[in-house]
């Protein structure tokens, strides 16, 4: 089996986003991986799928997303769902043209965010012909008492940053379990709108106290900018969702997701239109779903969903489980 190769390549607006491409040992599909929010490619076990998919002959790709990790991209730490979604689509293309793909038999894997986002591509994209989006961030909330403590603040950094000043940042993630409802922003819930810098949390002369780091996030810091969470109450994934009519979905929802409730998951897969397969991984969480020890059967569950779709056989009536 291949050595995995170290990529890069770019944006249709110019950023150059960098990765890993698990490349299989003849030419067939290929699959582009998405992590989660301000994770990079190694976090969720990415590199474990792709090594499967590798070995079952589909060449897997796996980048950090565009700010974050070894990817370009300014300020560091701040996301765009809706631009991702573009990038998404140029990962695609840069796939695509490998030697070892068949650009007739490509398809989106994300997770997180990035199983939203990948959903979102397929969406638009028509050269997608199978989509595995596990635990799909599709809507984020804010809790009304801190609402207008944020738009305060995220128009106070965009004034900041018009006048030449570096963004905002603070927690996207908090220590705590269980606390996140429906929103991926711990920091706006359990630390408040607390400014932790003012200043790029990658530059090494930075004085912060951004060294909150947990298990599935190798690359700290543990910081957004606060522009970010500003974005995602905009963030409406369903319209674009309407578009996603024949392209097969495998979707994965944790049994024990502390970030989405599994029933709300649920409720995202039933409203899906198009051949669609489900499968609940039982004694998961968010942040563990695919790098757990002795999960092999949901490795072996998305090779053969590749498969099946790749052949026409995933209906709209495929059992649940």
């Amino acid at each position: 089996m291949a050595q995995p190769l170290d990529v890069e390549f770019n944006t249709i607006d110019g950023v150059t986003l960098r990765g890993c491409l698990y490349p299989a040992n003849q030419r067939g599909p290929g699959v582009v991986m998405t992590s989660g929010l301000i994770c990079v490619k190694e976090a969720f076990g990415l590199p474990k799928v792709a090594r499967d998919f590798q070995k079952a002959g589909i060449t897997a790709l796996i980048y950090d997303t565009r700010t974050v990790g070894q990817s370009g991209g300014h300020p560091r730490n701040d996301i765009d769902p809706y631009k991702q979604i573009e990038d998404c689509s140029d990962a695609l293309t840069f796939l695509a043209n490998h030697p070892t793909v068949d650009p007739s038999q490509v398809g989106l894997w994300g997770v997180s965010l990035g199983g939203a986002v990948s959903l979102c591509c397929a969406s638009l994209d028509p050269r997608i012909r199978f989509v595995i989006s596990a635990c799909p961030i599709l809507k984020c909330e804010q809790r009304k008492e801190r609402l207008p403590q944020l738009l305060a603040k995220a128009v106070q950094d965009r004034e900041a940053q018009i006048k030449g000043n570096p963004p905002f940042y603070h927690l996207a993630f908090a220590e705590r379990r269980g606390t996140i409802g429906s929103s991926p922003f711990l920091g706006a819930h359990h630390a408040g709108l607390k400014d932790l810098s003012i200043k790029d949390p990658l530059n090494p002369t930075s004085e912060h106290k951004l060294n909150h780091e947990v298990s599935f996030l190798p690359n700290p810091p543990n910081a957004a900018t606060i522009q970010t969470t500003y974005r995602f109450l905009m963030w409406n994934p369903f319209p674009i969702l309407e578009h996603l009519h024949s392209t097969p979905v495998l979707f994965i929802i944790p049994e024990e997701d502390e970030f989405i409730p599994p029933n709300v998951q649920l409720k995202y897969f039933d409203d899906l239109q198009g051949p669609k397969r489900l499968h609940l991984e039982k004694g998961s969480i968010h942040t563990n779903i695919f790098d757990r020890e002795g999960n092999q059967e949901i490795l072996n569950k998305q090779v053969e969903f590749v498969r099946d779709a790749l052949n026409g056989c995933v209906g709209s009536k495929d059992p649940k489980y």
